[in-house]
């Protein structure tokens, strides 16, 4: 019971991190794609892997970061297109 409400609490922590590269993304990424790209897929099979352990709240929060860190990937793919 412990554990889905700890790693609930980090991913939530560790998701207000990214929040700050999206919103200054705007002006210029400089985020890798070597980086965001591993981070969504990681992150998104650790959310299944989560879930399958019943860590309900720990896949949820999981699975709002690997939004965010695909905000990040499109923001930069966006940015490159645009020139």
């Amino acid at each position: 019971m412990w554990a889905d409400l700890v790693i609930a609490l980090c991913n939530v922590g560790l998701s207000v991190g990214v929040i700050p590269t999206l919103w200054h993304g705007r002006e210029h990424q400089h985020v890798p794609y070597a980086t965001s790209i591993t981070f969504t897929v990681l992150l998104a099979v650790l959310a299944g892997a989560l879930l399958s352990e019943r860590l309900v709240l720990g896949a949820i929060s999981d699975a709002a970061a690997v939004g965010l860190w695909a905000g990040v990937v499109g923001e930069r793919w966006w940015q490159q297109r645009k020139g």
